[in-house]
């Protein structure tokens, strides 16, 4: 993987972890040791650009996404309803538009 995470644009990240089978965590990236599957999503205030992919939605296991702080804009994907384990979200001080589908 070329890109560093602290460049990295969401959607190019969200790819890195889809590909990495999330065997692996870093910085920002929290995942349960039994699972291996990514529970927190703790990018804020990282100077990232752009808008949230749909496979967001893949990750159903997350708890919590922070991604507060960033230059994120776009809609807000309804692929976001699938995360019904999701209990905190912060998604302040960006550019997003649109709702958070059910």
């Amino acid at each position: 993987m070329s890109t560093p995470l602290e460049s990295a644009t969401l959607p190019s990240a969200s790819a890195m972890l889809l590909e990495m089978k999330l065997i692996a965590c870093w910085v920002g990236v929290t995942c349960n040791n039994s699972t291996k599957r990514v529970v927190i999503l703790n990018l804020s205030f990282q100077k990232m650009v752009g808008s949230l992919p749909p496979s967001i939605g893949n990750l159903t296991h997350l708890t919590e996404i922070n991604l507060m702080n960033n230059n994120f804009s776009g809609e807000i994907p309804q692929e976001m309803g699938r995360l019904r384990s999701l209990q905190y979200l912060k998604l302040s001080s960006n550019s997003f538009s649109g709702k958070i589908s059910n």
